[in-house]
């Protein structure tokens, strides 16, 4: 049997990810700093907890990396390790760099050491673009905006290195917006559904959101996971992984509203407190490369994606 290890697999990425790899017959290992309850009631949601195996790892030291992959023998090590919230990584800008390109080099330099035969992949962002005029490529310049794009960035960059350089086996999957039912209920389209349902519920106040103009290509995090794993099936590479339909924030606000036969401007209000400090404006990509390469496309976008989270959330609240 097959073995993969997840490091930092407790998002709802890594999820649905191990979901992927246990209908494919791989015995999967979850790593993280600390296995919470919280991160086990993931699994749990989606019937795989008993079928996945927990192992604790402090990436910051190496010695314990090694450990853990001489152990476990995998033959895939995905990397989804590292704080992986926008606004947070303008608050916390050390520590999302630390986070998301340490541990990542750590690995690197523990695989190349012990001339691992498998295969590397990293989870990067669409934030490693920044603001690209046109449709989001990898051959025109990336300058990412936040902490976060630019930690994404040194770790996409290192993953390159390693393969041109030492001849291993790494890929880079650049994954742009995706929700779930995991999706913590404060990003924003969770919080887009949630607003919608409170309102239609006779909530009378104003939810605040920050730019209503931005745009952005949302996708379904199970479909995403489908495309990561065909990734590993070719040959090391960059692949985008993304539904290739964007919308205007604002948009998916009113079909969201439009659901319950609501005026979404009677509900909702933009106020410049929300807004990121720099913000990337619109966010496009052509997918015709992508679908070329792996044999892979997303069937869920952005609305579809606020309609199979309201029906969700109406079905677990009643």
């Amino acid at each position: 049997m097959k073995k993969a290890l997840i490091i930092g697999g407790t998002g709802q990425i890594g999820v649905y990810l191990a979901n992927q790899l246990l209908n494919k017959k791989y015995k999967v290992f979850i790593s993280s700093r600390k296995i919470t309850n919280q991160k086990k009631n993931k699994f749990k949601i989606i019937n795989i907890y008993k079928k996945v195996n927990f192992v604790k790892l402090n990436l910051y030291k190496k010695k314990k990396v090694l450990e853990l992959i001489k152990k476990i023998k995998p033959n895939n090590i995905y990397y989804l390790a590292g704080q992986s919230s926008v606004d947070k990584s303008f608050k916390h800008p050390k520590e999302t760099i630390i986070s998301n390109f340490n541990g990542c080099k750590n690995v690197l330099e523990t695989l190349k050491e012990i001339n691992f035969s498998g295969k590397f992949l990293n989870i990067a962002s669409s934030e490693i673009f920044g603001n690209q005029r046109g449709f989001r490529s990898l051959n025109k310049k990336l300058k990412p905006v936040s902490p976060y794009g630019k930690a994404k960035l040194k770790s996409f960059n290192l993953t390159k290195d390693y393969r041109k350089k030492f001849k291993l086996k790494t890929y880079n999957a650049i994954v742009f917006n995706c929700d779930s039912i995991l999706r913590p209920k404060n990003f924003v389209i969770p919080k887009i559904c949630l607003s919608a349902i409170k309102a239609f519920r006779g909530y009378k106040g104003k939810i605040k959101f920050g730019d209503l103009d931005v745009v952005r290509d949302w996708g379904w995090v199970e479909e995403f996971t489908e495309g990561i794993y065909k990734i590993t099936q070719k040959k090391p590479d960059d692949i985008i992984i993304a539904t290739g339909k964007y919308f205007k924030l604002k948009d998916l606000i009113e079909y969201a509203y439009n659901f319950f036969n609501l005026n979404w401007e009677d509900f909702v209000i933009q106020t410049n407190k929300l807004k990121r400090p720099q913000e990337i404006r619109e966010v496009k990509v052509n997918t015709k490369l992508t679908q070329n390469k792996i044999g892979w496309k997303a069937k869920t976008d952005g609305k579809k994606v606020i309609l199979k989270l309201i029906k969700y959330y109406l079905k677990k609240i009643g």
